[in-house]
């Protein structure tokens, strides 16, 4: 995905999972980093914790991103279906 301004502001973006196929939509703040005061253009990688926002595996997950700046919000963006498999952690009894 690509992140553009034509007045080059600092951009914000909203992210949003869903894992019933776009049905309802859920904001997550649950990000290895902010994503606020994005400089347009410029490569920005993140990581979903999606463990935090739900434990079980899901094959119907869906991210949707929205941009904004001072002025306006843009188009979201919304990815393909995919899989989420929260692996669980190893017990030793």
């Amino acid at each position: 995905m690509d992140v553009l301004d034509a007045d080059a502001d600092l951009v914000s973006l909203n992210f949003e999972y869903t894992t019933d196929a776009g049905v309802v939509w859920i904001s997550s703040t649950n990000l290895d980093r902010t994503l606020n005061s994005l400089i347009p253009q410029l490569a920005t990688t993140f990581l979903w914790q999606s463990s935090q926002d739900f434990l079980t595996d899901e094959t119907t997950v869906m991210i949707r991103t929205t941009p904004s700046d001072a002025q306006s919000s843009g188009t979201s963006s919304i990815s393909n279906l995919f899989s989420v498999l929260n692996n669980h952690e190893p017990i030793a009894q």
